[in-house]
């Protein structure tokens, strides 16, 4: 039976400062900034606090989108920022931990509901979000990622490893399979609506730049008998071209597949309200990830799966890394966590021998961290 899984990078678009203070009723302190509250699923609620631990009474829930003033900040005991905010809507006022805040540059602030990749089901409405990983200053992976090589001959990284099987196994939306999903056969692309000009070298340079890393036409234009699909309408046209569509977001994609194996997916651009760059960015990460890599991360600021709201328009070292290992020809849809680090280990670097305690043994990799250990 064919499952389904939606893609998605959701953007609110906030009101001004001066629209947030006149809906309050009241001026913004002079350190307040606008915000909005975001989480895994777009119809969570989140937990407002009497102070900046979990520990706290939460008299209170906010929801995702919701737009809040941003009137302090501190670092709790448990290493995360806990933002204090007032609700301009809800009329709440409390503490809320800071991966459930965002900002966006300047005051159009955009609030990332990140709907993920999997078998379409939709999570009760009283669900708490719970965080991927902490969004506290992430790192560049431009330092961890190994040198390119052929896929079949990289030496990955225990940070490569970890990264793939947050980003590759499952999905975020209700789907805790942890199960590897890629196509089996090229990806036939056709293009409809108003795409600009440069967003068609935009597609281009994705597929160009994919195809050379798998060394092979993964991807290509294919009017005549496309399994891919990109529109590229206004977002308020979305649900017109996929029935699925979850509202607010302004890059969307949807995929079946069938034994785990992609066979077919939509992808949805809006033309308004957005930049050409932030255009850019939505056609690359929608297009990635539709290849199987499904999930979003606050680990890497600089990796296009960044779970919050960026405009990178191109690939990391690291990413470029996991679509390459994605599709080595022995990592199979259908594959457990625990068979993929089976893969890996091979291609693994081992620790030194000092590092090992004086043991040359090549370390395999810890199936729950996704790490290489030395042996004992």
């Amino acid at each position: 039976m064919p499952m389904q899984f939606p893609v998605t990078k959701a953007v609110l678009r906030l009101a001004s400062v001066a629209a947030i203070a006149a809906i309050a009723g009241s001026a913004l302190p002079g350190w307040a900034r606008p915000a909005a509250l975001t989480a895994r699923y777009a119809n969570s609620e989140i937990n407002v606090r009497s102070a900046p631990t979990t520990q706290a009474a939460a008299p209170r829930v906010g929801r995702v989108g919701d737009r809040v003033e941003v009137l302090d900040q501190t670092r709790g005991r448990d290493g995360y920022t806990w933002y204090l905010v007032k609700s301009a809507q809800k009329r709440y006022q409390g503490w809320i931990r800071g991966d459930f805040v965002t900002f966006g540059p300047g005051t159009a602030n955009r609030a990332i509901a990140s709907v993920s990749r999997g078998p379409a089901v939709t999570p009760p409405a009283s669900t708490v979000a719970a965080p991927v990983a902490a969004p506290v200053a992430a790192p560049s992976t431009q330092a961890i990622a190994a040198v390119t090589l052929p896929p079949a001959a990289q030496p990955y990284s225990s940070d490569a490893v970890r990264y793939f099987t947050e980003i590759a196994l499952g999905s975020e939306y209700g789907d805790a399979s942890g199960i590897v999903r890629k196509w089996r056969e090229p990806m036939r692309i056709k293009v409809h609506g108003s795409p600009t000009q440069e967003d068609l070298r935009t597609l281009s340079s994705v597929m160009g730049e994919i195809n050379t890393l798998l060394g092979t036409t993964q991807m290509r234009l294919d009017d005549a008998s496309p399994n891919v699909d990109i529109y590229f309408v206004p977002e308020a046209e979305f649900s017109r071209y996929e029935p699925n569509y979850r509202p607010l977001n302004y890059g969307y994609a949807w995929t079946w597949w069938n034994n785990d194996t992609i066979d077919r997916a939509r992808i949805l651009i809006s033309t308004v309200d957005i930049n050409q760059q932030e255009r850019s960015h939505l056609i690359r990460e929608e297009l990635t990830q539709s290849l199987g890599l499904l999930r979003d991360s606050f680990r890497y600021s600089d990796s296009i799966f960044y779970q919050n709201w960026t405009d990178t328009t191109q690939f990391s070292a690291l990413d470029r890394q996991l679509i390459q290992m994605l599709y080595r020809p022995d990592v199979l849809p259908g594959m457990s966590k625990t068979d993929v680090l089976s893969v890996f280990n091979q291609a693994l670097p081992a620790p030194s021998a000092t590092a090992c305690g004086g043991s040359g043994a090549p370390a395999p990799l810890n199936a729950s961290l996704g790490a290489a250990v030395c042996p004992r």
